[in-house]
């Protein structure tokens, strides 16, 4: 599936729900046409995405917003796409499971996983490096979203990088638990909060950061 002008797969509208997208190629081709997004989930519930290669898209390697929750998307091979590995977009993009994917910038992608303002979401086990900025991001509102389990390696762009970001008024009770994050001498920070009360992060393993492997700021705090 390539080369379209907008997205490589589309599930979007009402009861667009419990649908399987399984083992496609899902990518921008050679022929000069970028897809913004690779696989765009809006509104849709409890569909599974697993088993696919999606990159090269100018924008999202997978996209949900509107009201999209109960998701999984498990098991992706997710590489080089403009923006956005995975992105989740809304205060109503709740309760989604990100598992098991690798999810690989190549120095292109600016952030590996991004939940803007959504809830309890869950990021767990994956594979995350190679993007640009940052490796997993909880910006907005978004809270009681656990990050769990998931190896995050050299995400660099001099001194704005970071392993895992915590940012934004209203991004609290999230949980940073269990994750390995190696900064490989380029991340200035391996955990970094600013902004967001009431989060834990624990029990995990922060190696080579330029600069602090925790870090704190802006008012943010327990």
């Amino acid at each position: 599936i390539r080369s379209n002008a907008l997205q490589g797969l589309y599930l979007a509208g009402v009861a667009v729900d419990a649908n399987r997208v399984v083992s496609n190629t899902v990518d921008s081709g050679s022929s000069g046409t970028l897809q913004n997004r690779g696989i765009y989930i809006g509104n849709g519930d409890r569909n599974t995405i697993t088993n696919n290669l999606v990159r090269g898209n100018s924008q999202f390697g997978v996209n949900m917003d509107n009201t999209a929750s109960s998701n999984n998307v498990r098991g992706n091979m997710i590489m080089s796409n403009g923006l956005y590995g995975v992105n989740l977009n809304g205060a109503d993009v709740d309760a989604n499971v990100i598992a098991a994917n690798s999810i690989d910038g190549k120095g292109l992608q600016h952030t590996g996983v991004y939940i803007v303002d959504g809830d309890a979401n869950v990021v767990m086990g994956n594979t995350v490096f190679g993007n640009t900025n940052v490796g997993i991001s909880i910006a907005g509102s978004g809270a009681s979203n656990l990050i769990s389990g998931n190896l995050v390696r050299s995400n660099r762009a001099g001194v704005e990088s970071r392993g895992i970001l915590i940012s934004g008024v209203g991004a609290d009770a999230n949980r940073i638990v269990s994750n390995d994050v190696h900064g490989a001498g380029f991340q200035t920070y391996g955990i970094l909060q600013a902004w967001g009360t009431g989060n834990t992060i624990s029990n995990n393993r922060i190696r080579r950061q330029s600069f602090a492997g925790v870090g704190f700021f802006n008012g943010s705090g327990p």
